[in-house]
């Protein structure tokens, strides 16, 4: 059985995020949710999340991490604020090789070296693997009145290959049995898709995020997480030409 309440929840975004809604009539199945529009006419929503198991399996690890490194910063009086953007597939192997909390042991030590000798706004990955970093694809900084440490990952993979071009097919090949079995019920059927949450940069996310796809949906929502991780608004990203 689907997550009810997790379903319920992006079809609640929806309704508040699209001006045409007029409200949700019920949660069902083939497709998830019936949305009414305000010109009286019935929307099927189908409803997916892109949920990636690699950012899941290296979360706490990055979280330590920038937890580790703020504290070091702090303990040596370095006042900034500072972006520290993982290399998520380097994270990954570190986990696999169980050598994860040698690196979370050494990564702030150099990483606070590197901050104190190096003055650049943003640092590229060259010179952070020139001070022994390793795991980070590149940090921005900027002045702050105390020691305070964001983090947000990179994940690059074969556009042919991502999570988000593997469920447009998938739900592309449901559309034709909804359309067979609900008759005429429903004028318009749209795909929501629930993002990968902030601090993400996949292929397929920007894929999304660019309506650089192809989709036989009449309107295809990127469902956009606020800083709590919660679902904010619903995106249009709808492909102009089709």
């Amino acid at each position: 059985m689907p997550d009810s309440d997790y379903e319920r929840a992006v079809a609640d975004c929806v309704v508040r995020s699209m001006s045409e809604v007029s409200s949700l009539v019920t949660m069902r199945e083939s497709p998830d949710a019936d949305l009414l529009l305000v010109n009286g006419s019935h929307v099927g929503l189908e409803i997916v999340g892109l949920i990636d198991p690699g950012p899941l399996a290296a979360k706490r690890l990055m979280e330590s991490a920038r937890e580790a490194i703020e504290r070091e910063l702090e303990a040596r009086g370095i006042c900034e604020y500072v972006e520290v953007i993982f290399e998520l597939a380097e994270i990954l192997a570190e986990i696999n090789m169980g050598v994860g909390r040698d690196w979370l042991r050494n990564l702030p030590r150099l990483m606070a070296a590197l901050l104190a000798e190096c003055r650049d706004a943003r640092i590229e990955k060259s010179t952070l693997e020139a001070y022994g970093v390793t795991g980070v694809a590149y940090v921005e900084r900027k002045p702050h009145t105390r020691s305070v440490v964001g983090r947000g990952y990179r994940q690059w993979t074969n556009p042919e290959q991502t999570l988000a071009h593997a469920t447009l097919k998938n739900k592309h090949e449901k559309l034709d049995q909804y359309r067979i079995k609900n008759g005429d019920y429903f004028q318009q059927y749209w795909l929501a898709l629930a993002s990968l949450g902030p601090g993400s940069a996949d292929g397929g996310f920007l894929m999304l995020l660019d309506s650089g796809f192809q989709t036989t949906y009449d309107r295809v929502l990127l469902l956009m997480r606020g800083g709590d991780g919660r679902l904010a608004s619903a995106r249009d990203v709808t492909p102009r030409s089709r």
